[in-house]
């Protein structure tokens, strides 16, 4: 019976490193062959290749989270200031790996800090999207595909979104400031009333006090400015061109005051005559 045991594992590991030794030998090939045809040489030569699925495979005996794990370990090599074909073949080899294992976190969190301001967002949001999909307990690939939406990809809204499913994936002070962030960003949709839905909405789900507090202020804030927007609308009808100030609302007689804005940011009034909210930086000392 021992016998039999002994001579069973004897052939599978030889089956392991005879797989192996194949994929080393079709890895070394393939290098020598893509590097004598090569005709860009840069710092990180090596990493300007990414080999194709099926000999990675080979590689790592059939392994896809050893395969994930050796794309990831090669990205990690990138300098600092890569080219473009470096960062094209880091981006590829980062995709593959959230292929091979969409639940690898040093590679969500590779492509957060490197690929999203490398200019290789997509890349990144493909990364980051698989993570969410398949690590359902995390808030972070959440987190970030939010971030990169709305400083990368200039989507507030769908930004704002994201950020509230990480918020939904975490509890005490981090949800709080998560949903905060949600409701800040929401408050940035072109349509006011759709703002103030998702924000009531919001308000609606939460049981935290705190934050109801919070986000009660954030739908005083916009209904605010919707009543500026009408007014500013009204405006222009009854004097055939757009407001430049915020008083001249109370002066035509469409508004007795102007809404107070409780968060104390107030509002402003653009160039072309539309009322936006206020911010901090804006404010004069």
């Amino acid at each position: 019976m021992a016998r039999r045991i002994f001579t069973s594992s004897s052939k599978e590991l030889i089956c392991i490193i005879t797989l192996l030794a194949i994929g080393l030998l079709l890895h070394s090939i393939g290098s020598v062959h893509l590097n004598q045809h090569r005709s860009v040489k840069t710092q990180d030569d090596n990493l300007t290749i990414a080999m194709p699925v099926e000999v990675q495979l080979l590689t790592s005996a059939g392994d896809r989270y050893l395969a994930a794990n050796i794309n990831v370990f090669r990205a990690i090599m990138v300098s600092y200031q890569p080219d473009q074909i470096t960062v094209n073949t880091q981006a590829k080899l980062q995709t593959e790996a959230a292929t091979f294992n969409p639940a690898h976190e040093d590679n969500y969190y590779l492509a957060a800090a490197t690929l999203s301001w490398q200019n290789a967002v997509p890349a990144a949001q493909q990364v980051l999207k698989r993570a969410m999909d398949h690590r359902q307990f995390d808030l972070y690939p959440p987190f970030y595909y939010g971030f990169n939406l709305r400083y990368f990809l200039h989507d507030t809204i769908g930004g704002a979104r994201y950020i509230e499913e990480a918020a939904k994936r975490t509890n005490g002070g981090n949800q709080q400031a998560l949903f905060a962030i949600a409701a800040r960003w929401y408050e940035k949709a072109p349509d006011t009333q759709e703002a103030i839905n998702i924000v009531r909405a919001m308000h609606k789900q939460s049981r935290d006090p705190a934050l109801r507090k919070y986000l009660e202020q954030r739908i005083s804030r916009l209904e605010g400015l919707a009543t500026l927007k009408i007014a500013a609308t009204q405006f222009i009808k009854l004097k055939k061109k757009p407001a430049k100030e915020l008083s001249d609302f109370v002066n035509s007689g469409l508004l007795e005051s102007i809404p107070l804005d409780p968060t104390g940011l107030g509002y402003e009034i653009d160039q072309q005559g539309t009322p936006i909210l206020g911010n901090a930086v804006n404010k004069k000392p």
